[in-house]
């Protein structure tokens, strides 16, 4: 909405109005593909690498207890295990049109973080796993410059210049949750956990410039001021998300689980844009500021939303090693924002006399609502007791729905030449989106134990995905100052999109006489200069 010159009171807030209702009407595909603020827990290293879709089917101590707190009772003896994960992301979407005319989705993608994980500790004829991640950051960095003084004896024009850049960040996550397993009867397990996690993201970007430009006066032997320009620009934003979450486990036979899992989360999206620019000149004979100019732009939005999550999934091992797991979840919430585009302009002199105000607000609300589900399964062949192949299949549906509605409105009043006109205008608009993805994955997971130390592992796959999204929107324009006061407009689009592709994944493992091991991800390659993309999981059985 910012301008350095002047721009129609009727034209203007028309065009935007129009800019508003198209683009808030477009749900990008991706918001189906959003990672939800509960699923933050993630495999081993070692499952990662044989592929993640068969997360569940093959069996992995590590990745069993993060889906299941009943499994913290497999454990034989004190563990320890510390991870390095990156990345991942949680999703909290609050997708009302915003500034940028685009939905925002909020995805807050976390990297580099530590896991420390310990369990097999027994108590009270109870054992327990507790699990902390973390991930801290801050940076304070700010330059300045600005031009040396000037020796005014040298009777020339010079000019003086100030300017400083500054940013501050804060990112950070914390996450932690306990599980404890018990036994029940001879061959069946009941496990709980309890946890959430806090993700805060603080950034602060300012600008402030100025310059000042002098003339020597030859006849008076002075010097003057000539003209001058100067800015200061801030923007700050700041995003937190907290979820918790509840859950409870149970195994059964050594061949059956079901795990039940309910979470509360809440979020906020603040910020803060600020831009100020000032341009002045003096008449070279007076000495007097003869033209100004000021301009003031300022963007506040304010976002929050929370949602209630319920979630679980069984698991079933035939005998012959066969391996179903089927699970799906469902999340409600509610979200509202307030944003206000204000700008500002005062000019005298020279050529323009102007004093331009313009408001742009939106106000809205909306309800959104999540559900998944997915089918696993797999078994494993062993192969001359070297090698293990899984082969395996996994289908996924996600399908997200919002259902919004705001009242937005533009106020704008101009003063040219010493006559003033105004404009205002309210619009009411509602929309209905709706985005699904479907996934069908062929995996293929294959582990090489070519030594009792190293082992090697890989993972390939086949992908398929179905994108679907309809849009139904209704926009309704009214002119307070028009003869024709009400322009209604609805529109429903739909749109289907095929993708296919391939996986492929890499790891290892060394091993020190069933005592210490040390997991790595590698992605497809193996290049040392990458490490810090790896994923790794170092562990020790005391």
């Amino acid at each position: 909405m910012t301008s350095s010159g002047y721009r129609s009171p009727v034209r203007m807030p028309t065009g935007l109005a129009i800019l508003i209702f198209t683009a808030a009407s477009v749900l990008p595909p991706a918001c189906a593909r959003a990672e939800s603020v509960f699923g933050s827990r993630q495999p081993s290293s070692r499952i990662h690498a044989l592929g993640s879709s068969l997360s569940g089917i093959i069996p992995d101590q590590l990745t069993d207890l993060t889906l299941n707190p009943a499994r913290a009772w497999d454990a034989e003896s004190l563990t320890i295990n510390y991870g390095f994960r990156n990345p991942y992301s949680q999703s909290l979407p609050f997708p009302i049109v915003n500034k940028d005319m685009e939905p925002d989705l909020n995805i807050l993608y976390v990297i580099d973080t530590n896991k420390i994980r310990l369990f097999g500790v027994s108590v009270w004829g109870w054992k327990w796993a507790f699990d902390t991640e973390w991930e801290l950051h801050h940076e304070d960095v700010c330059d300045q410059s600005g031009t040396n003084p000037v020796n005014r004896n040298s009777r020339t024009n010079f000019s003086l210049t100030v300017s400083e850049k500054c940013r501050i960040e804060d990112d950070n996550f914390f996450r932690l949750d306990i599980a404890s397993a018990r036994k029940l009867g001879d061959r069946t397990v009941l496990g709980f956990r309890a946890g959430g996690s806090f993700r805060y993201l603080n950034y602060k970007w300012r600008r402030r410039y100025t310059r000042e430009f002098y003339y020597f006066d030859t006849d008076t032997g002075e010097y003057a001021p000539d003209r001058g320009r100067s800015s200061d620009e801030l923007d700050d934003t700041s995003r937190k998300i907290f979820a918790g979450y509840l859950q409870a486990g149970m195994t059964w036979k050594d061949s059956g689980e079901l795990v039940i899992q309910g979470g509360y989360a809440e979020g906020t999206y603040v910020r803060d844009d600020y831009g100020l620019s000032i341009e002045n000149r003096y008449d070279n004979y007076s000495y007097e500021l003869s033209e100004y100019n000021y301009r003031l732009y300022e963007f506040r939005e304010n976002r929050r939303g929370d949602t209630w999550q319920l979630s679980g999934f069984a698991k079933k091992k035939y005998s012959g090693g066969f391996v179903i797991l089927a699970g799906g979840g469902y999340e409600r919430g509610s979200y509202e924002c307030n944003w206000r585009d204000m700008y500002t302009e005062y000019s005298w002199g020279g050529y323009n006399d102007l004093q331009l105000e313009d408001l742009a607000r939106y106000p809205g609300e909306g309800i959104r609502t999540r559900s998944e589900a997915v089918f696993r399964m797999g078994k494993t062949y062993a192969l001359e007791r070297r090698i293990d192949l899984t082969p395996g299949a996994h289908v996924s549906y996600t399908r997200e729905r919002f259902d919004e509605s705001g009242d937005a409105g533009i106020d704008s009043y101009v003063i040219k030449d010493g006559v003033s006109s105004s404009f205002e205008s309210r619009f009411p608009i509602s929309f209905e989106r709706t985005g699904s993805i479907t996934v069908l994955t062929l995996p293929l997971a294959i582990e090489f134990r070519p030594a009792s130390f190293f082992h090697l592992y890989s993972g390939f796959g086949v992908k398929f995905a179905w994108n679907r999204s309809v849009r139904r929107s209704t926009f309704l324009l009214q002119y307070e100052q028009s003869e024709d006061p009400l322009i209604p407009d609805e529109t429903e689009t739909e749109n289907n999109r095929y993708d296919s592709g391939y996986l492929a994944s890499l790891g290892f493992s060394l091993r020190y006489r069933e005592k210490l091991f040390l997991d790595m991800y590698t992605y497809s390659d193996i290049i040392p200069e990458n490490i810090t993309h790896y994923i790794i999981d170092l562990r020790y059985i005391f």
